[in-house]
């Protein structure tokens, strides 16, 4: 798995000493003080320090009083005032505070800094109209500390209402004296830096060069980078704050001096000064003093890759930071929280902390921080494979900062989209980006060599993969959380070159590594290494216990994340290990044939299919019950009717307005992705614990369970394996098990697959005559995937398919069992191979995994049988008429619809059905009308255009019929929609074109529509895999309605023979392409078995009884006969 971390640079360093610096925001006197001032300013400090160091074992009741009385000899000694919030703030009293600070506001000499105290706590509970008069109080009152001024320029440029009622103007005129100090924050706040490089000139030539400027000297030296500088700066002002007897400027004049020892990476000086800072704080009893210290120590922790530590550090502050008004003090805390917990694979922690960081950057409402949290956010969906979210937040950030010069973001991002190509295969291109960044990387530089090892190594050029990684890994530091990485990455490539002693060496030295700092994203790599190296070596046992130990952290990994989206995007790259694992099991099996290692080869093989379906599925009513009702889901919410109203649009728009169009559209993407992000950051916020979640666990799935449940139907369950490496079939039957190999691998598989589906997803109404059906690979196909199980057990007719990854868009049932006379045929051609579809000797239907198979069902409430949507249009003279019956096709973004006046007719025939149903045609058939009636029936049936959005399954649809009265009705059931529906139905045809298709992922298979449908509450679906022809479709639908319907046989078996009647029916129709797209995924049983088993015990009961009764009667007139 490749790595994503923000490094560090200058730049880096840059930001986050903009971060942590201003966190400082009492300057220190530098000079300029009389003699009898300074005596006095000692006297004061040591005063204060005494009294601070008396607080030790006191509680908050005793530190107060003492406080207050403090102020009330010293009304101007501001860091007495400071030391009180802080108190009352750790311990979350907010009561008290307004009780305390409103104490302070009735004595004239207090006023001032009671204000102050006041405006923050307003501020703090986002009262912001009090905070503004509470600050406005504090100016007008001459509050002169370097700390208001400061605190006070910060706010004012969040403000809005406060700018408009107080001016810079009204500012100057207030507080003459100290305007210039304020200028000088506020610039810096700002950060103007050209323009606070003036003011502080003039300063400087005015004589005014206070002890203010000085400080902000110090900071712009640090932003500068000129490290030498800052450092001389920040021993300066320790010198001088030790000459006063001040230990909190001492400790805060540390804290500036831990982050000016970044550049170095002198992080041992940056200890001793963390320390220093740390006793001090002690020294104080000040805990929000040693809380800023143990930030700085977690950031030290992180960039020493002592994550732990971190954590460590981060739990014990948590539960005082209930009430804190220092907001960059809690971006950075929460910034450190979220890069340790991303590094060690806690990636929802991860995200989690960056937006809580998020929430206190907008409320400071500095860009550059929020460049920083966003980076860091899009590492994070990068990690969790949501790559569009990632792209998108790295091109805004590349976009907002062209014109801002900066370079380290721009090519920072440059860099992570070039990681995100190595993901799509674009080998070439994502090493231009990286070659880009290069030159911006300066001492980093053997990071970005690692990326480019990568992408060659990815690219099987492992020779080319090899020296890259050893340039790196000689240029890392001692030290740098890179060297293990390196090590593993060695390690594998040495392991492709066959090189396996090097192997070995450079493998144990990232395991140790590894197993010190317990970092769950190594381990699981490192462990999945050695495993394929004791694979290679034919140590079976020794790979299995490998692969074992990798599986323990990613599960560890994975029991945290619980939204859909990222169980799946993360899994994609662990899955690989499960597939190596039954493989190894396969080994082990062929060579001892213990059941044991066969039915453990099964178990491991299931879990790469669909396992977040599963909880996805427990998790639905719960889920759609929080989106629907909850405050915290309001702005998701929001979002679905702003993407409504602007996909209204695009479909009410005239054909020739297409610069119009293109701009909603454009628009549109964004507000999908925010619409996306809003529905994680809500789920995100519901409780900890699911129960629906909490209680499913992985059982291990043994083939004797599964035979049972295959008996009560006559089935057989097909479970495929498909790899480069090697290939299997684990068939059940109601009598065996059987691990079948196969000779077929991936790569020439999904070629062929290809070359077979290509034509029937090309067609068109011009080239549709002309459709090939490829019959030598439909027999070579056969002979690869069914003749090696049929040649070893008996297969019942009825069959259930568990597709591989390289299987998911593949219908069997055009498979042919002979090789036909020619190698392909066209839809003009005599189809003389008919005979030999697999259609016509299997009933074959399609299950996304085995628990899929074994699962039960609620009971149907819904007492009627059928509702149609039926050709949705509102006006059929605005929409364009096929010249011939039409295809079911995925509209355009911009596009109209084509009539589909057969699915009309189809409507009809359904209509004569001697069953309950209830057709929406044209008009009727919108979103209101739709959400009335269905839950009203078992089965809802789609006879529409579709809309297949292979990057978000969320944005597929099924086209309604616009709504003339409502506004924000877009006529497009949206994935997300069906999502929400929380379905108790039997079965959903989505007859539309391409509702099969999606984009296939590795460990969860098609995401789509269907997999949407399954997971919204329906037993089973009707999918269809390519564009379909509107007239055969109108035939066969009816057809299988009634075979299910009137004739009561299950789904899977209506289906089948509703094909084959299709076929006999008009010959035509015998090219696959006409039948072969019409696929059953999920449940095949019959609703009407629902309480089967309780009839036929109810059945046996009522007969024993009335046995029972006759019984009784003939012994009683018998007994009767004898006494007469």
């Amino acid at each position: 798995m490749k790595k994503h971390t923000f490094m560090l640079n200058k730049k880096t360093v840059q930001i986050f000493l903009f971060i942590i610096l201003s966190l400082v925001n009492i300057p220190l006197l530098m000079a300029g003080k009389t003699s009898q001032k300074l005596t006095d300013e000692i006297a004061i400090n040591r005063e204060f320090s005494a009294l601070c160091a008396s607080f030790k074992n006191q509680d908050l009741q005793k530190r107060v009083p003492a406080l207050l009385g403090f102020i009330e000899d010293y009304p101007n000694y501001i860091l007495a005032y400071e030391r009180l919030r802080n108190e009352i703030f750790w311990h979350s009293e907010k009561q008290l505070a307004y009780i305390v600070f409103n104490r302070l506001i009735e004595n004239e000499k207090t006023s001032a800094g009671g204000y102050w105290l006041l405006a923050q706590l307003e501020r703090l509970s986002d009262n912001y109209e009090k905070a503004d008069d509470y600050y406005q109080q504090a100016v007008m009152r001459q509050l002169h500390a370097d700390s208001f001024l400061s605190d006070f320029a910060d706010y004012y440029l969040y403000s809005k209402e406060l700018r408009k009622r107080l001016s810079l103007i009204g500012i100057k005129k207030t507080i003459p004296d100290n305007y210039d100090k304020f200028s000088a924050f506020f610039l810096y706040k700002k950060q103007d830096y050209a323009r606070l490089e003036k003011h502080l000139y003039y300063l400087e030539r005015e004589g005014k060069n206070t002890d203010s400027c000085y400080y902000i000297r110090g900071l712009l030296h640090s932003l500068r980078a000129q490290y030498p500088q800052a450092r001389a700066c920040w021993n300066a002002l320790i010198s001088q704050a030790k000459n006063t007897k001040n230990k909190y400027k001492q400790a805060q004049a540390y804290l500036n001096l831990i982050a000016s020892q970044y550049d170095s990476k002198d992080f041992t000086k940056s200890l001793v000064y963390a320390d220093s800072a740390r006793s001090l704080a002690q020294e104080l009893s000040d805990p929000y003093l040693s809380a800023k210290s143990e930030i700085m120590l977690g950031d030290i922790y992180n960039r020493t890759n002592n994550y732990s530590k971190t954590l460590v550090s981060s739990d014990s502050l948590l539960p005082n930071f209930k009430m804190n008004h220092d907001y960059r003090l809690l971006i950075i805390f929460y910034s450190c929280l979220s890069s340790a917990n991303n590094r060690i694979g806690n990636y929802i922690d991860a995200l989690k902390a960056v937006q809580k960081a998020e929430i206190y950057e907008q409320k400071c409402g500095s860009s550059e921080l929020g460049f920083y949290l966003q980076f860091q956010k899009g590492q994070i969906y990068e990690k969790l494979k949501q790559f569009e979210q990632a792209k998108q937040i790295f091109r805004t950030i590349q976009k907002k900062l062209i014109s801002d010069g900066d370079t380290y973001y721009r090519y920072g991002c440059l860099k992570e989209l070039g990681d995100i190509m190595l993901h799509e295969q674009q080998y070439q291109p994502a090493r231009n980006n990286f070659k880009k960044a290069l030159p911006y990387y300066e001492s980093l530089n053997y990071y970005v060599w690692g990326r480019i090892a990568r992408s060659y190594f990815l690219e099987k050029n492992y020779s080319t993969a090899e020296q890259y990684y050893v340039k790196a890994h000689v240029a890392t530091p001692q030290g740098d959380m890179m060297i293990p990485w390196y090590d593993l990455r060695q390690g594998e490539v040495a392991l492709e070159l066959e090189k396996f002693d090097i192997a070995a060496m450079k493998l144990q030295a990232a395991l140790k590594s590894g197993l010190e700092k317990d970092d769950m994203e190594l381990l699981w790599e490192v462990y999945f290494a050695i495993g394929r190296l004791n694979f290679r070596q034919q140590n079976f046992s020794e790979a299995i216990n490998a692969y074992r130990h990798a599986i323990v952290y990613i599960e560890k990994v994975r029991k945290k994340l619980k939204l859909d989206q990222f169980r799946i995007g993360y899994f994609i790259e662990p899955n690989a290990v499960y597939e190596h694992l039954a493989e190894a099991y396969l080994q082990r099996f062929q060579a001892e044939m213990n059941p044991a290692d066969r039915d453990s080869l099964f178990h491991y093989s299931s879990l790469t299919r669909s396992r977040s379906l599963q909880q996805a599925t427990a998790d639905r009513h719960n889920k759609t019950s929080f989106l629907r009702e909850s405050e915290a889901a309001k702005p998701y919410r929001q979002l679905q009717q702003q993407v409504a109203m602007q996909q209204r649009k695009l479909r009410t728009l005239p054909d020739s307005a297409d610069e119009q169009a293109d701009s909603i559209y454009q628009s549109l993407q964004i507000l999908r992705l925010d619409m996306l992000a809003q529905k994680l950051r809500a789920l995100e916020s519901r409780d900890e614990k699911i129960p629906a979640i909490q209680k499913m666990k992985d059982i291990f799935l043994a083939p004797e369970k599964v035979g049972r449940k295959l008996a009560q139907n006559n089935q057989a369950l097909l479970h495929y394996h498909i790899s480069d490496r090697q290939s299997f079939v684990v068939a059940i039957t109601p009598r065996e098990t059987a691990v079948i190999p196969l000779t077929v691998r991936a790569d020439s598989l999904e070629k062929q697959a290809d070359k077979l589906l290509l034509p029937f997803y090309n067609v068109t109404e011009e080239n549709i005559d002309s459709t090939i059906f490829h019959a030598d690979i439909a027999h070579q196909l056969y002979q690869q995937l069914l003749q090696p199980v049929v040649s070893q057990i008996a297969l019942p007719e009825k069959l259930i398919i568990i597709p591989d990854f390289h299987l998911a868009s593949l219908p069997f049932d055009l498979l042919l069992l002979d090789r036909a006379q020619k190698s392909s045929y066209t839809n003009q051609d005599s189809a003389d191979y008919a005979a030999n579809l697999l259609l016509n000797k299997y009933i074959i239907s399609y299950s996304p995994a085995v628990k899929t198979v074994l699962q039960d069902f609620p009971a149907l409430q819904a007492d009627s049988a059928l509702l149609v949507i039926a050709n949705p249009t509102n006006d059929e003279s605005e929409y364009r008429q096929a010249t011939r019956s039409g295809l079911r096709y995925q509209i355009a973004p911009f596009g109209k619809l084509v009539s589909l006046p057969n699915a009309t007719i189809e409507a009809k025939k359904l209509d004569k059905l001697k069953v309950s149903v209830k057709v929406l045609r044209h008009g009727e058939g919108t979103e209101a009308a739709l959400f009335k009636h269905y839950r009203d029936y078992k089965i809802l049936h789609f006879a529409s255009h579709g809309i297949v959005d292979t990057v978000f399954d969320a944005f597929s649809a099924v086209a309604l019929a616009l709504d003339p009265d409502d506004s924000t009705s877009d006529g497009l059931l949206m994935g997300y929609e069906i999502e929400g529906m929380d379905l108790n139905c039997d079965l959903i045809t989505l007859g539309a074109c391409e509702t099969g298709r999606g984009r296939a992922v590795h460990g969860e298979g098609v995401l789509g529509l269907p997999r949407i449908v399954l997971s919204g509450g329906a037993r089973s679906v009707i999918q269809t895999l390519w564009k379909i022809d509107d007239e055969p479709a109108s035939m066969m639908m009816p057809l299988f309605y009634h075979n299910y319907l009137i004739e009561k046989m299950d789904k899977a078996e209506a289906l089948t023979v509703a094909k084959r009647q299709l076929l006999r029916q008009n010959k035509k129709y015998a090219h696959p392409f006409y039948w072969a797209a019409f696929t059953l995924y999920g449940d095949t049983g019959h609703s009407e078995n629902d309480g089967a088993s309780f009839e036929s015990l109810a059945k046996i009961i009522v007969l024993c009884l009335l046995i029972l009764v006759i019984s009784i009667l003939v012994f009683r007139r018998i007994r009767n006969r004898r006494v007469g």
